[in-house]
């Protein structure tokens, strides 16, 4: 029964969302589309890349190295556009993986797009950010962006709005015989973005978010995944990121995480300076009824 409600309550997430659409145009939601934006030009290329190496120790954990490429390409012209979009990593926590691959073709019909799109990748644009790169790791592993996989999904934008129907897990994009189907949808209201989406698949489950972020430096993040499973989870997070303080950028972050037999909290500090970060963490998770405080740091270069 209670799978169900949260099941019920997800589905009506959706339903709310795109009842919203056209009801505020203040914010646009450009990761929709790749990341990329556009409405600036009519017959215009946008490549965006970029190069992130970690290096990070914990006493729970074994020390992580790795490094992640995050690369996008659309070509626009005369309102049609093709376009790809990769996360690539080499960590000691995963290996050589590319957890994101996906290309993309559409229509721009400036009111609104029609966008395809088929390979693997996050429905779900609102995630936790604002930390280090194990507790992002973490994240993804409890199931945050809610990846589809061999997947093929359409997608109605507008505006600040999104609306998806897909199908992922088959034994290929092109084949719609096995896998299961997916409805999402990411609504943008001002400040605050919201989105939730369901699998119908044997076990059905399904997802909600939502973000609220000043456009400057404080940001506050909720997630649930794999919601209607024993695997659900809840992921509540504040960021406060780039404060001035002398030659730096402060970063603060906190977040409360709670899954099956496991919860707990983390907190990162850390400093900026240029393309370099230096943070340390502290926090502690309790697990059958036994408490372990965690604690270490790392650094993070941008390229």
């Amino acid at each position: 029964m209670k799978q169900r409600i949260i099941i019920l309550a997800v589905a009506a997430l959706v339903v709310i969302v795109s009842i919203l659409i056209g009801t505020s145009h203040q914010t646009d939601v450009k990761t929709a589309g790749m990341g990329i934006n556009l409405n600036t030009a009519n017959d215009t290329t946008i490549s965006n890349n970029n190069v992130s190496a970690s290096v990070q120790k914990d006493n729970d954990k074994e020390e992580l190295a790795q490094i992640m490429l995050v690369s996008g390409w659309t070509k626009q012209q005369n309102g049609l556009y093709v376009g790809y979009n990769m996360v690539g990593t080499v960590s000691t926590q995963f290996g050589v993986a590319c957890p994101v691959l996906a290309f993309k073709a559409g229509a721009d019909f400036d009111s609104f797009k029609l966008e395809a799109k088929v390979g693997q990748f996050g429905r779900n644009t609102i995630t936790t950010t604002g930390f280090d790169a194990q507790f992002g790791n973490d994240c993804v592993l409890l199931g945050e962006s809610a990846t589809a996989s061999k997947a093929a999904q359409l997608s109605y934008i507008s505006k600040n709005t999104v609306l998806s129907v897909g199908h992922q897990g088959g034994e290929s994009v092109y084949k719609f015989n096995d896998g299961s189907w997916y409805l999402c949808a990411q609504q943008g209201i001002g400040n605050v973005r919201v989105s939730g989406g369901v699998d119908f698949a044997e076990e059905t489950k399904g997802f909600a978010a939502a973000n609220w972020s000043d456009g400057k430096h404080h940001s506050v993040t909720v997630t649930g995944n794999n919601l209607g499973t024993d695997a659900k989870n809840c992921v509540l997070s504040y960021t406060c990121n780039r404060i001035p303080m002398k030659k730096f950028m402060l970063n603060f972050g906190s977040a409360f995480y709670f899954q099956k037999g496991k919860s707990g909290m983390r907190l990162v500090a850390g400093l900026t300076k240029g393309k370099m970060q230096f943070f340390t963490e502290a926090g502690g998770y309790l697990a059958q009824n036994v408490v372990k405080p965690t604690f270490g740091g790392g650094l993070n270069y941008n390229f």
